[in-house]
């Protein structure tokens, strides 16, 4: 899944990346990213990466997601994309269900030492980074 990068924007608080193979909308609070990627308009995931707490290739964990919009929970597997290891959410809605609101988002993530990681984001700019992911690439 490596591409170049063809096209870099801003959305507010979310930036989107077109590449030539994925087209990726994300946003950080500097030590997590959450982020949908696309490898076509139907061929979406959501993903997770933590610079506090790397995932280790192939191993499942579980996040839980909260917004004023809803709850939802998740598995998420890690995969490597590319060349960075990112935890793929094994329900994309669960994302899709908190983060496009007004308020923002949290999502807490379980330690290996049995502690959480609660992590805050800004919904501001999702929606328009999610529409220009989603689209067709131009021919």
């Amino acid at each position: 899944m490596q591409g170049t990068i063809a096209e870099e924007s801003s959305y507010g608080d979310w930036s989107v990346s077109i590449g030539v193979e994925l087209r990726i909308a994300k946003t950080s609070n500097g030590l997590v990213t959450v982020g949908i990627g696309c490898l076509s308009a139907n061929d979406c995931f959501a993903y997770i990466a933590s610079k506090a707490s790397p995932c280790n290739e192939r191993e499942t964990t579980a996040l839980l997601l909260s917004s004023p919009a809803g709850s939802a929970s998740t598995k998420v597997m890690c995969r490597r994309i590319n060349n960075e290891l990112v935890g793929i959410f094994e329900n994309r809605e669960a994302l899709n269900l908190v983060a496009f609101n007004e308020i923002g988002f949290k999502v807490v993530v379980p330690l290996r030492d049995g502690s959480f990681q609660i992590s805050s984001f800004s919904s501001r700019g999702a929606t328009a980074a999610l529409k220009m992911i989603s689209a067709s690439p131009q021919s």
